[in-house]
């Protein structure tokens, strides 16, 4: 199975051509799967892989549906779940090599994210599933994923990531992620620009209401919206948001109000406030740009009290990001991540009293040292090489 995977890895390296037109011959080939079941596709600058399992679950209450997200936490299966369970080796081994066979038969190759995403097609559609959520990669205009006729669409927010990809102003980057639209739209967004951008695709747009949050603590939170009360496993005002988000593309679907209160309280999304002790207090969280930062440390409200772990990728806006975390923390510790990391000097450049660890282990180990309580975050690539 390890041979297969690291195949599949391999693909990274075959450099990615911005069209979808080879994603659409791929799609061809195999009898284009993903239109054999409703999908809602999902995309925004940040909350888009728990509001795609918000959703997943809630409707997994009562349908049999596919989730597609990226990336995964520890193994390559978890990005193709059924039902909340991870695809089996033996079906993942089956499903990869009919799919390497009908490229080779046609002369075609397929990048990293466009393979991972057909294959998640194929298998949604070998299962029989009702619904399939699939959430975007990057963007929207030309992400692999942008070849479905969903149902419902999904953009939780916009702010600025992937600007050398998707423009270097919100309205730039909306009017991409925009383009996945081709059926009605539920968000998070308020600003108005923003809107109107959406509004152009001429479908219905939705945006959350009001919602009034009744209490937390370290493993879950109560908040009130339209006519009920919910509860989440899962930390962070943003949530909320997402979840509120997961309750309009409910309603839309007609999902019954116990059902969407059952599957909210059962999510839970490995590396997003999350906390893995208690004593020592360590969190991990995928903050990896600014308006992540910021949502992160109105979460900690007191960030004095920890110490801060950081790994980021290196096409992350380093300069913005420290200008949000310095003299913040009660010591920051720089490590590198393993996803096409920003090396850790680079960062320090702009963290000077940072210290530097390259192997999150031993970070973790030194942070341990002290009594603080700990967050590691600045990437979801980082998190995995923490928990092993």
């Amino acid at each position: 199975m390890r041979e297969i995977v690291e195949k599949i890895y391999g693909l990274e390296f075959h450099k990615a051509k911005y069209t979808l037109k080879n994603m659409l011959r791929i799609l061809n080939l195999l009898g284009n799967p993903q239109l054999s079941y409703k999908t809602i596709h999902v995309t925004g600058t940040n909350g888009k892989g728990s509001t795609s399992n918000f959703i997943s679950n809630i409707l997994s209450q009562k349908y049999k549906v596919g989730l597609y997200t990226s990336p995964h936490f520890i193994k390559y299966n978890e990005r193709f779940k059924i039902n909340g369970k991870p695809i089996s080796d033996y079906k993942l081994k089956k499903r990869v090599l009919e799919l390497q066979k009908i490229l080779e038969d046609n002369g075609l190759t397929a990048t990293f994210f466009e393979f991972t995403t057909a294959l998640s097609f194929l298998h949604f559609k070998k299962e029989k599933v009702d619904f399939a959520v699939i959430e975007v990669g990057v963007g929207g205009k030309l992400d692999a994923t942008n070849v479905l006729s969903p149902v419902a669409c999904v953009i939780t927010n916009i702010g600025l990531d992937h600007t050398t990809l998707l423009g270097t102003t919100r309205l730039e980057i909306a009017k991409d992620k925009a383009q996945i639209i081709k059926a009605p739209v539920f968000t998070a967004e308020k600003d108005e620009s923003i809107l109107e951008v959406f509004k152009a695709k001429k479908e219905s747009v939705k945006t959350i209401s009001t919602y009034k949050k009744t209490f937390s603590d370290l493993t879950k939170q109560r908040f009130v919206y339209l006519d009920g009360e919910y509860t989440l496993s899962m930390l962070g005002e943003h949530q909320i948001s997402n979840a509120c988000i997961a309750i309009e593309v409910s309603k839309y679907l007609k999902v019954a109000h116990n059902y969407i209160r059952k599957g909210l309280l059962e999510t839970k999304v490995r590396g997003r406030l999350d906390v893995v002790s208690q004593n020592p207090l360590i969190i991990l969280d995928g903050a990896h740009n600014e308006d992540g930062f910021k949502m992160l440390l109105k979460f900690l409200q007191n960030p004095k009290e920890y110490t801060l772990i950081i790994g980021l990728s290196e096409n992350k806006d380093v300069h913005k990001i420290a200008e949000l975390i310095k003299n913040k923390f009660k010591e920051i510790i720089i490590t590198k991540s393993k996803h096409k990391p920003m090396q850790p000097k680079q960062i320090q450049t702009h963290l000077p009293k940072a210290k530097i660890e390259t192997k999150p282990n031993k970070a973790l180990k030194q942070a341990l040292k002290t009594n603080n309580k700990i967050i590691i975050t600045g990437s979801l690539y980082l998190l995995p090489l923490i928990e092993r």
